[in-house]
């Protein structure tokens, strides 16, 4: 009986060294002095990567993750994606090269470099994993190119068949590792006549795999190389030596600059989970009809053991939950900006708000923290962040409106207020009865952004005995705070205010107006003509109480 571990780091020496071997006596003898010292580089790079991921006993999650040879965005991740860039790059001056060669022939490098450019983009951006066709795009194209590397072997001399029998092998060894080995294989406790404990950690081989392919596909393109430049093949083959660099600077354009754009628009959220996960920002776009949300999010260790998230668009005035989405979180690593640096995993999904979901009312953003625990969703509580609520595992990021369509008539106005609201008509019934409901309609419009809460006032007088009634509430209800008005905003709100029961009998004038919920100061008032109007109030005309 041996350890899982040891048993694997069997299987990847029993790996490496035939190929290595094989290729030492066989082809790396055929190469330039230049781009065989290249491949050499290349193997031993990734050996002693492979051999640190297996040996390191790290002190800390950072120190972890950075040498992980199953994660991404850290130094094997980098180097792999670097290793793929190289030989697109090689590809791609085989091609440039050939110029006597015959087309298909050259257009089979080009065709490669293009492929392996974009395999290095998604080795290090990780974008297969949040759209399974990309798997499938690539089986078909690697099989294509099988079937033309086939073909270019019948037609190509002898001295030639060797670089597409390395291509072949490297990109069948690159096939199983990601293809079956990741996604097939479980071997637990015995293997053949082996006998081990635990299960073996597969991922470890399947990288291991991935890298040595690759580099059997580099072999092959120096080779090739090597054949169509001749004696050139020294002086350009010292250029290949700063392709990795070159691709790392590209990278870091890809992966920086984007970065640094979107960070500026970033809002801070500082909240921290009870499971130790810790949300440091967020960003939020509307864009149509879809809603984008980025999460800045250092998770609890570095394993990254199955979190997920869930937004929800929640009603403020229903509490209801109107569009959603869940989702488990991805690996795409970031670093946060400003003197609170850190690395962070940035997060993103989007929301399609359906034309179902009504327009003109308020809405929260709401996160939800959680992970996957034997089938069940387990809510991650919220201990600190300083923001709203709902509940003890929601936290409100941001509110939006949801536009409704603009209105096309010709805006009215019967009384102004500052900040460009403006009471464009109200509906006023002439009698009502105590202890009855007054309906009245209010229909409003805004040229101008709202940035805080007013709360609208109902005024009832006596014509006699100057006695007064009030009633207060937001202009368009709790559906649609002031706040969150916007620019050619119209709409009414039926206000059903109920009366008194002992409301003396008799006329009352009707007035109105609007007040800042903070300071309770009322809103400069004006009429249509703009004449500033008595107490910032508007008149709204006569209202008699019947007699019961």
């Amino acid at each position: 009986m041996i350890s899982a571990e040891v048993l694997i780091r069997a299987i990847v020496l029993l790996l490496y060294v035939p190929v290595g071997l094989f290729t030492v006596r066989y082809v790396l003898q055929h190469l330039t002095t230049t781009t065989r010292r290249l491949a050499y580089l290349m193997l031993a790079a990734q050996v002693l990567i492979i051999a640190i991921s297996l040996q390191m006993q790290p002190s800390s999650s950072v120190e972890a993750w950075l040498w992980d040879i199953q994660w991404k965005y850290n130094i094997p991740g980098t180097f792999s994606s670097m290793q793929l860039a190289l030989v697109g790059g090689v590809a791609l001056a085989t091609a440039w090269q050939a110029r006597g060669c015959p087309l298909t022939y050259r257009l089979y490098h080009f065709g490669i470099c293009a492929f392996f450019l974009i395999l290095a983009r998604d080795e290090y951006f990780d974008l297969h994993e949040n759209n399974p066709i990309y798997d499938k795009i690539y089986v078909a194209v690697g099989a294509a190119y099988t079937v033309a590397t086939v073909i270019l072997a019948i037609r190509s001399p002898r001295r030639a068949w060797k670089w597409q029998a390395c291509l072949l092998t490297g990109m069948a060894i690159f096939v199983v590792g990601a293809e079956v080995v990741d996604r097939y294989l479980e071997v637990c406790d015995r293997l053949a006549f082996v006998q081990f404990d635990g299960c073996l950690n597969l991922p470890i081989l399947e990288e291991s795999m991935e890298f040595l392919g690759v580099w059997l596909v580099l072999l092959a393109m120096l080779g090739h190389f090597t054949l169509v430049t001749a004696t050139k093949a020294t002086r350009f083959g010292r250029a290949f030596f700063a392709m990795p660099a070159i691709w790392l600077v590209v990278l870091i354009l890809l992966n920086g600059i984007p970065s640094v754009a979107q960070q500026l628009a970033i809002q801070p959220a500082d909240i921290e989970f009870d499971s130790g996960d810790y949300l440091h920002a967020h960003r939020i776009e509307k864009a149509g009809t879809t809603l984008h949300v980025h999460l800045y999010l250092t998770p609890r260790s570095w394993a990254y053991d199955g979190p997920g998230y869930s937004i929800h668009l929640v009603d403020q005035a229903s509490g209801k939950s109107v569009a959603s989405r869940e989702t488990y979180a991805n690996r795409r690593h970031d670093f946060l900006l400003g003197p609170g640096y850190s690395p962070v995993f940035r997060e993103w999904t989007s929301i399609e708000i359906s034309s179902q979901v009504p327009r003109n009312r308020a809405l929260w953003i709401v996160l939800t923290l959680w992970r996957e625990r034997d089938g069940e969703y387990v809510r991650h509580k919220i201990e600190d962040g300083g923001r709203k609520l709902l509940g003890d595992t929601q936290v409100v990021l941001e509110e939006l409106v949801l536009r409704a369509a603009p209105d096309s008539r010709a805006p009215s106005s019967y009384a102004q207020f500052e900040h460009g609201f403006a009471l464009a008509a109200f509906d006023m019934p002439e009698r009502v009865q105590p202890g009855g409901t007054l309906d009245i309609t209010f229909t409003w419009r805004s040229a101008s952004n709202g940035i805080e809460d007013f709360v609208q006032f109902l005024h009832l007088s006596h014509l006699e005995s100057g006695y007064w009634w009030g009633y207060d509430q937001l202009p368009l209800g709790a559906r649609l705070p002031t706040r969150l008005w916007y620019r050619g905003l119209s709409d009414s709100e039926t206000w059903r205010v109920p009366l008194p029961a002992d409301l003396a009998a008799g006329r009352y004038t009707v007035v109105t107006g609007l007040y800042r919920l903070s300071s309770l100061a009322r809103l400069q008032a004006s009429d249509a003509d703009g004449s500033r109007l008595p107490d910032n109030q508007v008149s709204l005309g006569i209202l008699t109480v019947e007699g019961n």
